[in-house]
């Protein structure tokens, strides 16, 4: 059987996400996507996947340009990975 995070997982990793982006919360919720924004147009969407996984997708212009995933109950590869994605949407505006 194929599961998906638990609501209590999500609540927790739109929480790390946030954190590690600097935004207090979510800008938009789209079709199971919680959106945070990053620099210069960037996006961080995360939304729940298969396999009790999050799947991260760097997105522009409304293009997803890079997709990641993370265990669910693995909130520091979490906070690496949306870490990264600010990092890198900084360093394409320099």
């Amino acid at each position: 059987m194929v599961r998906k995070p638990s609501f209590s997982q999500l609540v927790r990793a739109l929480k790390i996400v946030g954190a590690a982006t600097g935004a207090r919360e979510a800008t938009y919720c789209f079709e199971g996507r919680f959106a945070f924004p990053l620099d210069a147009g960037w996006w961080l969407a995360i939304s729940m996947d298969d396999a009790e996984r999050f799947r991260l997708e760097a997105c522009r212009e409304g293009r997803v340009r890079a997709t990641m995933w993370c265990l669910a109950d693995d909130g520091v590869r979490l906070a690496e990975l949306a870490s990264a994605a600010a990092r890198e949407a900084v360093a394409l505006v320099a």
